[in-house]
């Protein structure tokens, strides 16, 4: 009877695996198409600063900052040296540049699926898996050049290691969790959440009694050796330059920058529901965060000892990006960004992934067709959020220097000046191949160019800046080509123009 029935079961189980499996291929297959589908590239934000860290180092001109710096962006290796090593494999375009950044956005959709596998069972990864394939924010940011996605994608694996060493018993997998987490370090410091993350999950371990005191100072003593290790190979060109507190120094200085900022102290909850009013009607997250908190009551009564931490974890990322952060910055407000929100994603996925678990293995009839219907309803509000909000405001960022980039082989023979801005932009757009000159923006008499074609105002905020008006062109230029942007919101003020210097 005992051999009958172990051979059964082992057969059940390896049913259920391959199922799996092939249910997780196909949402990674639809994640991979969506990515694609919704395609932005380059943004309007730091993306350029990243690229130029990884041109510099291309043409052999990377410096490090020095300490009296407060440009970050040289500080976070892990944007732009992936970026570096992917030219080298596919050469520089701008979809080589977000290959990297695309295959974050993927490797999140399986830490989710892990990470709910882990923590609660296979159901609840499946489900936490399908709604980061569809979750708008990482959509349209999944193939912009900046370093949020990388930072969570890191910080959560590291997290997701621990649980993995936990459950398995191998100091193996402390090892890779630390040094993941220095990786995510250094992508942006804001992942010095991610070690207190894992401090909540070390105490529900102990105080559940699941560990042992000792095994989770071990544990502890593994992952800050590991980080310890790869932060310190990280300061070594620092300490080879003689300015080893350099990266500290520049973190600070960038911290207690004055900076565009929002003043309002809810913005990202207001962002989260929906609630804040953008100029361009921005979205980014559906009803999740309506779902996140009906699940939150229904967690706190069905299975707080088991979701604890991932609850500590959304709401002291959530504390931290609004109000903790600008504190210790010494600033009444920061910049608020919805991007910042990408870190949120996961522990509000898997906290959405818990209750729909429950529900789904409640043993009421219906129970199962309750979880289906919120799950259909929640992925709708995704696409339509997409295809109506997210997307359309993003690829329409940098719309006249992306259409003045389609123009350069009709230009090319003589050299193109552009504002300073622009022209690092449209270099990259046209992967270094045309020879494209700057002018500062402020410039207003442009009489000594000639035998050339000068462009204004392709950037994508062109129309707000004062020295416009005071421009003095040549009368005898020849516009060549206009450019108006799309009638959406303020895009329509997009007036670029691309003159003929003879």
């Amino acid at each position: 009877m005992l051999f009958s029935y172990v051979p059964v079961r082992l057969l059940n189980m390896r049913r259920i695996f391959t199922t799996h499996f092939i249910v997780l291929s196909i949402i990674l297959l639809l994640a991979v198409g969506l990515r694609l589908y919704f395609f932005v590239g380059m943004g309007p934000r730091d993306d350029i600063a990243y690229i130029t860290s990884a041109q510099a180092i291309q043409t052999d001109q990377f410096n490090l900052p020095h300490p009296d710096s407060s440009l970050i962006f040289p500080v976070r290796m892990m944007v732009y040296l992936p970026v570096f090593l992917s030219w080298k494999l596919f050469g520089i375009s701008e979809f080589s540049s977000c290959l990297y950044f695309i295959f974050c956005s993927l490797i999140m959709i399986l830490t989710g699926y892990f990470m709910g596998k882990v923590l609660y069972g296979p159901i609840e990864g499946i489900i936490a898996a399908l709604i980061l394939a569809l979750l708008p924010l990482d959509l349209v940011f999944s193939s912009q050049i900046m370093p949020d996605l990388p930072q969570t994608v890191l910080g959560s694996s590291a997290i997701l290691f621990f649980l993995v060493g936990k459950k398995s018993k191998n100091s193996l997998f402390f090892i890779l969790s630390g040094t993941v987490m220095a990786l995510s370090l250094m992508t942006k410091e804001f992942a010095i959440i991610y070690y207190i993350v894992l401090l909540f999950f070390l105490g529900f371990a102990v105080n559940k009694s699941d560990w042992k005191r000792a095994q989770a100072v071990s544990a502890l003593a593994l992952i800050m050796v590991s980080s310890a290790v790869v932060l310190f190979l990280f300061w070594l060109p620092y300490l080879m330059e003689n300015i080893p507190w350099a990266p500290i120094k520049v973190i600070l200085n960038n911290a207690r920058e004055v900076k565009n900022a929002n003043p309002d102290n809810w913005f990202y909850v207001k962002v989260m529901f929906n609630l804040y009013q953008h100029p361009w009607s921005t979205r980014y997250f559906g009803i999740l965060y309506y779902l996140v908190v009906l699940s939150l009551v229904y967690i706190a009564v069905k299975d707080i000892r088991v979701s604890g931490p991932v609850v500590c974890w959304l709401v002291l990322y959530l504390l931290f990006i609004q109000w903790i952060g600008p504190w210790l910055a010494g600033r009444t407000a920061c910049e608020r960004m919805e991007r910042f929100l990408l870190p949120v994603s996961l522990p509000a996925v898997l906290i959405c992934s818990r209750s729909l678990g429950i529900i789904w293995k409640s043993r009421p009839p219906f129970a199962k067709g309750v979880a289906v219907v919120t799950m259909i309803i929640l992925l709708s509000s995704f696409l339509s959020t997409t295809v109506r909000f997210a997307y359309p405001s993003e690829s329409i960022h940098l719309w006249d220097l992306k259409e003045t980039a389609r123009l350069l082989p009709r230009l090319s023979g003589h050299p193109l000046y552009a504002d300073s801005g622009s022209a690092h932009k449209l270099k990259f757009l046209t992967s270094y191949m045309y020879d494209i000159r700057e002018y500062p923006p402020q410039r207003k008499n442009f009489t000594s160019l000639s035998q050339c074609w000068v462009a204004f105002d392709i950037s994508d905020e062109a129309f707000l800046k004062k020295w416009i008006p005071l421009r003095e062109i040549p009368d005898n230029w020849t516009e060549a080509f206009h450019i108006r942007g799309p009638h959406v919101a303020h895009f329509r003020y997009y007036d670029a123009r691309i003159y003929w210097a003879p």
